[in-house]
């Protein structure tokens, strides 16, 4: 059976990815909200576009662990949620945070999904440099720092992708992945 939890930080092709090992390998692939949970101050700016941003409780965990199936969330690294999934194999995606603003303003560009709170706090954005100076001044661009940094220095049971990574280079990528969860491919 399997049992698969990706932590993502935003705009790191976690959806893409989930559904990719999804349909490789026969499960369920998914990607929870939990609303009725706290969001952690620190990341109250990134929780404004990003509705997973909570402190988790065990039952939670034993959710997104359960097995035949692969969870996907954009879990905040606070002390507390790093204790609870210290012991869970994880694979921990990473997108440098101004790569991730920068995805942002190209998806506002686009209008690719739903983008309004997006639109809204940025506007009057145009340059790259303004979406980059709005996110700093609206702590944003900290909030995803604070992820980075928070997921990249976990003592827990992980296996750290890079975007870079998945993207340059995605069957063997996908083949890591599937080796660190003992996954036949």
């Amino acid at each position: 059976q399997i049992s698969m939890l990706i932590v993502a930080i935003p705009k790191s092709a976690s959806t893409a990815l989930l559904a990719t090992l999804g349909r490789l390998h026969g499960c369920y692939a998914v990607q929870t909200n939990f609303f009725e949970l706290p969001v952690h101050d620190d990341y109250a700016a990134l929780a404004r576009f990003h509705f997973d941003q909570h402190e988790l409780t065990r039952g939670i965990v034993d959710k997104l662990v359960e097995p035949d199936g692969i969870s996907k969330n954009h879990i905040v690294p606070t002390p507390h949620n790093q204790a609870l999934l210290a012991e869970h194999p994880k694979v921990i995606l990473l997108r440098e945070p101004t790569e991730v603003i920068k995805a942002y303003r190209r998806a506002v560009n686009a209008v690719d999904h739903d983008v309004e709170e997006l639109a809204r706090c940025f506007a009057g954005c145009d340059a790259e440099s303004e979406w980059l100076e709005r996110a700093a001044s609206t702590g944003l661009l900290q909030s995803l720092q604070k992820f980075y940094d928070g997921w990249q220095e976990h003592a827990g049971d992980k296996l750290i992708i890079r975007y870079d990574e998945l993207i340059a280079e995605p069957q063997e990528t996908v083949n890591r992945i599937e080796d660190y969860f003992g996954l036949q491919r």
